[in-house]
């Protein structure tokens, strides 16, 4: 028994580190100015698009200057919620 737990949690010890490395990737790839819109599971609004003014001190999240103004406000996004249409590098 002991040795099936062991191996459960290593498990999901790697999973959590794989999660986390890709994670950090997504959040470090989205720079200002890039042109992002949300993911495909946020229905409500697939037809936002915006731009990437500046990122939190964490990278975690962004504010974002959408193409519909009442959707601009003083709320950042979360980097996660985000997908890159255009890249400015």
């Amino acid at each position: 028994m002991h040795t099936n737990m062991t191996g459960l949690y290593s498990s999901m010890a790697a999973a959590s580190s794989w999660a986390d490395r890709l994670k950090a990737h997504w959040r470090s790839s989205v720079k200002a100015g890039d042109l992002v819109r949300y993911r495909h599971y946020h229905n409500n609004l697939q037809t936002l698009r915006g731009v990437v003014i500046r990122l939190d001190r964490t990278n975690e999240r962004a504010k974002i200057l959408w193409n519909r103004p009442e959707c601009n406000d003083e709320v950042f996004d979360w980097v996660e919620d985000l997908e890159i249409i255009d890249a400015t590098r």
